[in-house]
């Protein structure tokens, strides 16, 4: 028998626009509902790359009309549609699944070892050891594997600088901040030779005595005063 198109499926789903295209695209889908927790998962069999985004606006739009408490679609496509130019869409998913990929993966760029059956994520910060201690290798996989069939090694390597400042400023971060107190002058150490002292004079009539402003100093016979070491 044959499957019933989509939108005759959910014949009370009016999409326009792009979302009504991708789903007369569908060359199949696959439907799952847990009736006791109100989840429904949708398996979206397609043939070319679709927007991520624009998949889960049909999520949203579904969840409004049919009243699940979740609906999720995964989109499943033929093997040799994977390549580097996944990475945007898979770092969308990435966020969705954890916090972690906020602001991390950033401008990164990703190399695909077809042969190796590796996928190299370049970070544009140092700090990868974060997002590999939070799972994002094993997640990065888990969505090749469901979305391309595809069994590949993942490995998050870093480069860069890492900005923490604007990192905590775009994401809303909480972080503790100690507040400085404001820096206070150093205190003014004036000597009796300072620069308010009139210049030493040597008077004339007497070689021997030295006027530095209101003190005199008697240099007829000198005496070295050692301090202690």
């Amino acid at each position: 028998m044959a499957q019933k198109p989509f939108l005759e499926k959910f014949y009370s789903y009016q999409p326009e626009g792009e979302k009504k295209k991708i789903l007369l695209a569908l060359r199949s889908y696959t439907l799952s509902v847990d009736t006791a927790q109100r989840r429904m998962m949708i398996t979206f069999s397609l043939d070319k790359i679709v927007d991520k985004a624009v998949l889960y606006e049909i999520e949203k739009d579904l969840c409004e009309i049919y009243q699940p408490h979740d609906c999720y679609i995964v989109p499943n496509y033929p093997s040799h549609l994977f390549s580097q130019q996944y990475l945007p869409h898979l770092i969308f998913e990435l966020k969705r699944r954890t916090a972690v990929a906020n602001g991390f993966f950033a401008n990164s760029t990703a190399f695909y070892d077809e042969n190796g059956g590796i996928f190299t994520v370049r970070l544009n910060n140092p700090l990868e050891q974060l997002p590999k201690d939070a799972g994002c290798e094993d997640i990065l996989r888990e969505i090749i594997q469901t979305e391309f069939n595809l069994q590949v090694r993942v490995q998050i390597q870093a480069s860069g600088t890492f900005d923490a400042e604007k990192y905590f400023r775009e994401h809303n971060t909480n972080t503790i901040r100690v507040a400085l107190p404001p820096e206070k002058p150093a205190p003014v150490i004036r000597s009796a030779l300072s620069e308010e002292t009139a210049p030493a004079v040597i008077n004339e009539d007497a070689p021997h005595i030295v006027i530095a402003g209101k003190m005199e100093f008697n240099i007829s016979a000198p005496e070295l005063i050692y301090g202690k070491s």
